[in-house]
């Protein structure tokens, strides 16, 4: 039989979510650091999922948050994605029960029959052993407590807590790899758990919250005051689902302006104008900021569905676009230009 004539025989492969996101991440030239950097997932997150070591992640919505949100950022479909993850977690979850089981059934031991011990090279081997899983067990444990306690949040006392500018700074250092939060906002936290954080302020007394979290869900609260006393402005009222925006002053022909605010929740913003980033930090509730660009703004918020932005370039004036989007959604590459109707 002619061998050119034989069916070649083709191996499936079966593509993990880590390979997924790996190779998809890795194809549009993206670092770790630039993915947290744009995502706000710390780095060692998407590093364990890049590696399926679901061991490393919670087991829960947070973690589903973070895949659909990841999976939004390189653009993928997240839907497959999510089930892809709930799959791969379950099997990961049968095959850790299995694999207990498994270590139960061999560390069973059989009594000793004789009342005489004698130290043969098996036994001062399994004795050895008996002390490296005693030794590994006593830091599991060590671990255990470490992490039932709830996260140390230190807030540095050098920046400003009153300030005549429309927004302020706070600073600190979380402890233990917690993850931060202001006003129930994300923050993004240095490796070796630094944060410094831009926040808008409204006039006159703002209170922010925050909040550090560990792996098994122990936080700690503080809140830091910082009071603005704004030029001409008086003290703003509660912050409500509609805060009123100040109509901004016409711009020039050729230039575009927008007054983002905070309706009733607090969350990141982050702003281009022109191409060069103007700001980073978090907006809290009743907050608006006004920003303006020669040609384009580009802007990106941690929850559309509180965010309202209000629009003046060369084609309209103090035009209200509502709401970016549903609440809790992730949206980047807003684009404002100056010929935007």
């Amino acid at each position: 039989m002619n061998e050119q004539a034989r069916p070649k025989t083709t191996q499936s492969k079966v593509q993990t979510l880590a390979s997924i996101l790996k190779r998809r991440r890795e194809s549009l030239d993206i670092s770790i650091s630039e993915a947290e950097q744009a995502t706000r997932i710390r780095s060692r997150y998407i590093e364990a999922l890049e590696a399926s070591e679901y061991d490393m992640l919670k087991d829960d919505v947070y973690t589903k948050g973070y895949v659909k949100n990841y999976a939004d950022f390189l653009g993928l479909e997240t839907k497959p994605i999510l089930k892809l993850y709930e799959q791969e977690r379950a099997g990961a979850r049968e095959m850790k029960r299995q694999s207990q089981r498994g270590k139960d059934v061999q560390l069973g031991v059989k009594p000793i029959k004789s009342t005489r011990m004698v130290v043969t090279p098996k036994t001062f081997a399994l004795l050895s052993v008996f002390a490296v899983v005693a030794l590994v067990v006593g830091y599991i444990i060590w671990q255990v407590v470490v992490l039932s306690a709830p996260p140390k949040l230190t807030i540095s006392q050098d920046e400003a807590r009153s300030v005549s500018t429309n927004f302020g700074y706070v600073a600190g250092k979380v402890e233990g790899g917690a993850d931060l939060s202001i006003n129930d906002s994300p923050v993004l936290v240095a490796a070796d758990g630094t944060f410094r954080e831009r926040i808008a302020l409204t006039n006159g007394r703002n209170e922010i919250k925050l909040t550090a979290t560990n792996k098994l869900g122990k936080s700690v609260t503080e809140t830091y005051i910082i009071t603005a006393t704004l030029e001409g402005a008086t003290p703003s009222p509660a912050p409500t689902a509609s805060p009123t925006v100040s109509p901004s002053p016409t711009v020039e022909a050729g230039a575009v302006q927008a007054v983002v605010s905070m309706t009733d929740a607090a969350t990141w913003l982050v702003v281009e104008a022109d191409g060069k980033e103007i700001f980073r930090g978090t907006m809290l509730a009743g907050t608006s900021q006004t920003f303006a660009a020669a040609d384009v703004l580009i802007l990106a918020t941690g929850n559309a569905g509180v965010t309202r932005v209000v629009l003046s370039n060369a084609v309209v004036q103090n035009k209200d676009l509502g709401l970016l989007g549903a609440p809790g959604e992730v949206k980047r590459g807003v684009e404002l230009r100056r010929d935007t109707k």
